[in-house]
């Protein structure tokens, strides 16, 4: 019974204003969301569903960069 309660994780917390801040970085920037999670000590699942939560109310995710680049290569013209 002692070793049970060694493998138990403490549930941790966080309040609202800090989820909020943690979704407006991940929304203003280019990293992946897994590293941001890292560097602010919470886990990737923890971020994406703030992210849900509290994310812009649009739904539509930010472009990626490639896709961002495949738009820019889609402006020329074909060739026959």
């Amino acid at each position: 019974m002692n070793q049970e309660k060694k493998n138990k994780r403490e549930k941790r917390v966080y309040d609202e204003a800090f989820r909020r801040e943690a979704v407006a970085l991940l929304q203003s920037s280019d990293e992946p969301l897994v590293q941001i999670a890292a560097e602010l000590g919470v886990s990737q699942w923890n971020l994406r569903d703030w992210r849900k939560q509290y994310g812009d109310s649009s739904g539509s995710p930010k472009p990626s960069k490639s896709a961002a680049a495949l738009g820019a290569i889609g402006t020329g013209a074909v060739a026959a």
